[in-house]
């Protein structure tokens, strides 16, 4: 018999819209490094507009930092 709770199914106790929310970000953030953050084409690859990316990146607090790193062919994100 199956308990009720389903915690026993899953490690995680986080409630499923903060699992969502963390899972979307991981997409959004791989969507715009394959993309070397070019927002169009992040945008299009995941079937959204810009200006619906650009809002998730603002909720989500993504943004390119542009340092000595980025330079040489490596991106940061803000947390």
């Amino acid at each position: 018999m199956l308990e009720t709770n389903p915690g026993f199914l899953f490690h995680d106790r986080r409630p499923l819209k903060e699992m969502v929310e963390d899972y979307e970000r991981k997409i959004v953030l791989m969507a715009l490094e394959l993309s070397h953050w070019n927002q169009r084409r992040a945008a299009s690859s995941l079937g959204l507009l810009p200006s619906t990316l650009s809002e998730k990146m603002k909720r989500f607090g993504l943004r390119r930092i542009k340092d000595d790193a980025h330079e040489h062919g490596s991106t940061n994100e803000a947390a």
